[in-house]
């Protein structure tokens, strides 16, 4: 049994609660309890942790998400590089993905160079496109981490965004997943704008979205969009 769902990519811990422990889980969650409350002192309690001990495990990837947030929230990066290099290596050391790998990466993209993001999101695609993976629900995180890769680099380097875009074509993303989909061309739409401060497509696509009941879709896309538009006026 091990040999065999190891020849699938997939770890004996994934077989139950997605491969996240329950102490795992209830960190994420009281960090991003605090980032949607906008409670930068309590993220930044969290992050200052890394100034007066050496970070391992759990530890490392909470306050890693917790800079992560708070760089969201402020702009600040307090991670320090000493971390931030630990991370990018952590990443690129990296031969069979795992789902907390995915994870951690969607949770800690932001406090990385453009880059290291470009390397480590294109080691994604590779792994995705040869590793055969299984069609199962695990899989989903994947392809929202890979969006989420092009989005913070449509935000800092519009370049790398659309040689990421370009390699990681949407025929990559299976027809089910039709969020994805979504959000993958709402991602060409955002560098089209980026390139010619026209939104009219843009808010053609947010108004299909709204029109057909697609809430969680609209919000995420028009937050996206606000961000980078912030982002083309700084």
């Amino acid at each position: 049994m091990l040999q065999l769902i190891k020849k699938l990519h997939i770890r004996p811990i994934e077989l139950i609660n997605n491969g996240l422990a329950k102490e795992i889980v209830q960190d994420i969650r009281e960090v991003e309890d605090a980032y949607l409350e906008n409670n930068t002192d309590f993220l930044l309690r969290i992050c200052q942790l890394q100034d007066h001990v050496i970070l391992s495990g759990r530890d490392f990837w909470k306050v890693a998400l917790a800079c992560n947030c708070y760089m969201e929230l402020t702009g600040k990066n307090i991670f320090t590089q000493t971390n931030r290099k630990r991370l990018k290596n952590y990443f690129l050391k990296i031969e069979d993905w795992y789902y907390e790998d995915f994870m951690n990466f969607g949770n800690t993209a932001l406090l990385l160079d453009s880059s290291d993001i470009f390397r480590i999101s294109a080691q994604i695609v590779n792994y995705v496109k040869f590793a055969e993976l299984q069609d199962n629900e695990n899989y989903q995180i994947v392809y929202n981490t890979l969006i989420n890769a092009v989005y913070i680099l449509i935000r800092g380097n519009t370049d790398l965004a659309k040689r990421l875009l370009s390699y990681f074509s949407s025929d990559l993303i299976p027809q089910k997943y039709a969020f994805e989909r979504i959000r993958y061309y709402f991602m060409t739409l955002l560098l089209d704008y980026c390139e010619s401060r026209d939104d009219s497509k843009i808010k053609v696509e947010l108004d299909f979205l709204k029109m057909n009941n697609l809430d969680l879709l609209h919000e995420v896309c028009e937050y996206s969009f606000q961000q980078v538009k912030a982002g083309q006026k700084s």
